[in-house]
C-alpha cells in the first residue's frame, strides 16, 4: 500500500489547515460571532438618534461610544458587519452557481 491510497477514513477527516488558512479562519468566526452576540449583548437600535447623548465617550453601556447624532457606534459596526457579511456570501454565491 503506497501512501497516496487513502483509507476510508483518512478520506472523510477535514483537510489540514496552513497557518494563512487558519487565521482567516479564525477572523471570519471572530467577525460573525461578533455580529451575531452584539445585537443580544447590546440591545442598541443602529438608527436610533438620542440627541441627548451626542458625542459621549466610551462606558460600560456604550463600549465604543456615540456618534453627532446620539447613535450607538458598537450597534452601528455589528449592523455594518452583517451587512457586509451578507453581500460577501451573496456575491461568491452568485459567482459559485453560474461556474
Amino acid at each position: 500500500m503506497n501512501g497516496s491510497t487513502l483509507t476510508p477514513s483518512r478520506r472523510l477527516a477535514l483537510p489540514t489547515l496552513n497557518g494563512r488558512q487558519r487565521l482567516g479562519a479564525t477572523l471570519l468566526a471572530l467577525l460573525l460571532a461578533f455580529a451575531w452576540l452584539v445585537p443580544w449583548l447590546f440591545e442598541a437600535d443602529p438608527a436610533r438618534q438620542q440627541l441627548t447623548r451626542i458625542l459621549q465617550l466610551p462606558t460600560l453601556a456604550e463600549p465604543l461610544g456615540t456618534d453627532h447624532l446620539g447613535r450607538s457606534l458598537l450597534a452601528r459596526l455589528a449592523s455594518a458587519v452583517r451587512l457586509s457579511l451578507g453581500m460577501a456570501l451573496l456575491s461568491v454565491t452568485s459567482a459559485a452557481v453560474p461556474g
